[in-house]
């Protein structure tokens, strides 16, 4: 991928020009004093504004790995003051480099692991006492005190600006010290205190009738670190591909989450959804993939046709097989950070557009994902899991998923990114 691949929109940032040239970001990180080695090519994610974030990891190292850190380049007029508040936040120095620091020649700012502009709570994985001593306060292990040096942590996922989720395999005792106990708990972190209110949804789900969900351990900083148990299982995608996916598990989840009590979440308006949906349509356009005409033909189809109201059903925001495993007795879901209360739709929507999706960006696997999402999709209908609302909802969905092959600048975002739209306009009526 060369800079002309960026979309029109982004190609103003100074850092365009390095993209997949790894070997010069490591040049011109060295020259403002951050000596690093070699890097890995560097994950990529498109902001409006524009701006721009580059996940950076040592060179042999995957997505899955410790990140060195990130870059943000944003317009030079603003670059000074982010970085005043930036440095404001106190950051902590790396092994490599200062905590934040200004690269000129890219038009960005270099952020070292785990410093983050949002991110405050992500100081604690370099802390390994602070934090177990805040692990061994969790309600979930009642009153029972970490190891820290028995107990490993390891990376799973970094969303710069976003959230961190990391896996720790823990050993704990209680008072004799003479009980060790292993378990494998996940460490979300947000940049706010949604981590009190996904705790919340576990511990309702987990009383009731609703799905197969993790165990909750309960909330740190107010929410800003939110702690679950490790379910088992295998990932429903796989599942899928190897035939041991069954249609009808997928629509007795769905009907699980419908019957979740969802008195205490918060509603997901539809004003809020269009909103986001106007803010899709506005990146499809800024990336060229579609037409002014195109574009504000499918926001008012989409207008027409949006459910009035607020539902009052237990919404997971997020629905996809990604977020599923599948044990021996039952498809269990994770991933709750989306959840909310409102028109059930949403979810199947969501399900449905992420496995066309799928087979669009997997032709091989197409037949095999069509013929289980067909199967689906009759099994819904057939069990009243349908509603007039559904093609909004898949609509929705597929235009969010064209947005993701943008964003992440992946190669072939021009073609994925069009067919994903497309397929979102043939879906409304």
């Amino acid at each position: 991928m060369s800079s002309t691949s960026i979309p029109e929109r982004w190609r103003t940032l100074a850092l365009a020009e390095f993209i997949d040239r790894p070997e010069m970001l490591a040049n011109s990180l060295r020259s403002a004093g951050v000596p690093f080695g070699q890097l890995a090519p560097p994950l990529w994610r498109l902001k409006p504004g524009p701006a721009a974030i580059a996940t950076l990891f040592e060179s042999g190292q995957g997505a899955s790995g410790w990140p060195l850190g990130y870059l943000l380049a944003i317009d030079a007029s603003r670059l000074e003051s982010t970085l005043e508040k930036a440095l404001a936040l106190h950051p902590i120095a790396s092994s490599q480099s200062p905590g934040v620091v200004q690269i000129p020649e890219l038009g960005a700012l270099f952020f070292a692991f785990p410093n983050d502009r949002h991110l405050r709570a992500l100081k604690l994985v370099v802390d390994r006492d602070k934090l177990k001593r805040l692990l061994s306060d969790l309600p979930g292990l009642e009153g029972r005190r970490v190891r820290g040096r028995k107990t490993a942590l390891s990376p799973v996922r970094y969303k710069p600006e976003r959230r961190f989720l990391m896996r720790a395999e823990l050993e704990h005792v209680g008072p004799a010290s003479d009980d060790p106990r292993r378990e494998s708990l996940f460490l979300r972190f947000f940049t706010d205190d949604r981590g009190a209110r996904i705790d919340r949804i576990l511990r309702n789900l987990g009383g009731g009738s609703g799905p197969h969900a993790p165990a909750p351990y309960g909330t740190i900083l107010d929410g800003q670190l939110q702690v679950e148990g490790a379910l088992p299982g295998e990932p429903a995608t796989a599942a899928l591909v190897a035939d041991r996916l069954d249609p009808d598990s997928v629509a007795r989840l769905l009907m699980a989450l419908r019957g979740a009590d969802a008195l205490a979440l918060e509603p997901i308006l539809t004003a809020t959804l269009l909103r986001e949906t106007t803010t899709m349509l506005d990146m499809l356009g800024g990336a060229g993939v579609a037409s002014a005409g195109e574009i504000d033909g499918t926001e008012a189809r989409l207008l027409a046709i949006a459910p009035d109201g607020i539902g009052g059903r237990f919404v997971h925001g997020d629905l996809h097989l990604g977020q599923c495993l599948l044990s021996q007795e039952h498809l269990q879901i994770i991933d709750f950070e989306r959840s909310g209360r409102g028109d059930p739709s949403q979810d199947l929507g969501n399900l449905l557009a992420t496995l066309q999706a799928w087979r669009l960006g997997e032709p091989s696997l197409s037949p095999k994902i069509l013929a289980f999402e067909e199967r689906l999709l009759a099994t819904c209908m057939r069990e009243g899991l349908t509603r007039e609302s559904l093609p909004f909802f898949r609509a929705r969905a597929l235009l969010e998923l064209a947005t993701l092959p943008i964003r992440r600048l992946k190669p072939e975002w021009p073609s994925l990114a069009r067919a994903l739209f497309l397929a979102a306009q043939a879906s409304l009526p």
